[in-house]
């Protein structure tokens, strides 16, 4: 990048996250999968940094292998209803990404966690959809249908949207 049309700035931010994707990329390569275990859990541990956040946007842009992100899976379910909006959006995002084989071992446990989390939560609108909408990316038909039925009042759902719902692929 040794146009003169762009500004310092703009190569060295350029640069810097050329830097920061090859760090990425040997981090995965060249982390033991049960290190890279404890650094995650310790981060999404972190209430009081970025460590949450910036954690579980790593793990949905792809920044940290699908290995990684299978160890960790009950603790994103959790942070879905008991981490702060952006953080419980990432944590859904980064459960999506999960390869489709995956998606489907996991995907019972997943949908237990997600009506047990539901409802010791309290259940406000903004983590009930959240919930309804990990449900709905891993597939889990029956415990949507539960679901819905359960919090329908605080979902607030037209009937457009319960057909959409209902019509997840397993």
């Amino acid at each position: 990048m040794t146009n003169n049309k762009y500004s310092e700035e703009w190569i060295d931010f350029m640069q810097k996250e050329n830097d920061f994707r090859k760090a990425a990329g040997n981090y995965n390569q060249n982390i033991d999968l049960e290190i890279q275990k404890k650094d995650i859990l310790l981060a999404l541990e972190d209430r009081n940094g970025n460590g949450q956040l910036i954690t579980t946007r790593l793990m949905s842009e792809g920044y940290i292998r699908n290995e990684a992100v299978e160890q960790v899976w009950e603790k994103l379910v959790y942070l879905v209803f008991y981490g702060n909006l952006s953080v419980s959006s990432w944590s859904v995002s980064s459960l999506k990404g999960m390869p489709y084989d995956k998606k489907k071992e996991y995907k019972d446990q997943i949908g237990r966690l997600v009506l047990e989390y539901a409802e010791k939560a309290g259940g406000d609108d903004i983590s009930l959809m959240l919930g309804l909408q990990l449900l709905y990316e891993m597939g889990c038909k029956d415990v949507i249908l539960q679901y819905i039925e359960k919090y329908k009042e605080i979902l607030v759902l037209d009937e457009e949207d319960i057909v959409y719902y209902q019509n997840v692929t397993e």
